[in-house]
């Protein structure tokens, strides 16, 4: 049951990430145990917490390992080395990283977040609205697919399409009705939403 328990304290941690409370989140994952630091999941959410030298370690860790898995090698690693070029300021390095062709689609939660938020940041909206058009067309089972609407809000606001943008905030705070009005990522939705022209 710790193994469980770890799992779902991984899954709190990206959360509260998500949420706009990175504290919280490195509060949550320094809790863990050592064993821990093996998982996959624990490094993404260290490195999606700009934790990168740890990334960096985990994947020199790994980098011989003689069978990765499909899952670390086309999802968990790619993820892991676009947060490191997210964190350096590279997106369209990112990018290269997460689009490169590969014989699988297997793309964890935090990895198509990831994605359009690289898109976002290096200024191709209509790719970035692409991306989370996707994430909410194939919905995942966790709350990224909400976050998404957010995504997509930014993506068309920086667009220039005050009408799309204004629906997806919209949708987004629909779905957020009865969160805590303190989380800064429902702050930011709001002013993003009364601020658009």
């Amino acid at each position: 049951m710790t193994e469980q328990a770890d799992s779902i304290a991984v899954e709190q941690a990206q959360m509260e990430q998500n949420f706009g409370h990175p504290e919280l989140a490195r509060a949550t994952l320094n809790h863990l145990g050592k064993e821990e630091e093996s998982d996959p999941d624990f490094a993404l959410a260290r490195a999606m917490l700009g934790d990168v030298v740890f990334a960096r370690q985990f994947l020199a860790a790994h980098s011989h390992d003689e069978h990765p898995g499909t899952a670390y090698l086309y999802d968990y690693k790619p993820a892991l080395e676009a947060s490191i070029a997210m964190d350096q300021g590279k997106p369209l390095d990112a990018i290269a990283i997460l689009e490169a062709p590969t014989p699988y689609v297997v793309r964890n939660m935090q990895a198509r977040m990831l994605a359009g938020n690289a898109y976002l940041q290096a200024g191709q909206f209509q790719r970035a609205a692409e991306q989370y058009r996707n994430i909410l067309d194939n919905p995942p089972f966790n709350a990224g697919l909400n976050l998404a609407h957010l995504g997509l809000a930014r993506s068309y606001a920086k667009a220039g399409d005050p009408t799309k943008a204004r629906a997806e905030y919209q949708a987004f705070l629909a779905a957020w009705k009865d969160a805590d009005s303190d989380l800064p990522v429902l702050q930011a939705a709001k002013a993003e939403l009364a601020g658009l022209r």
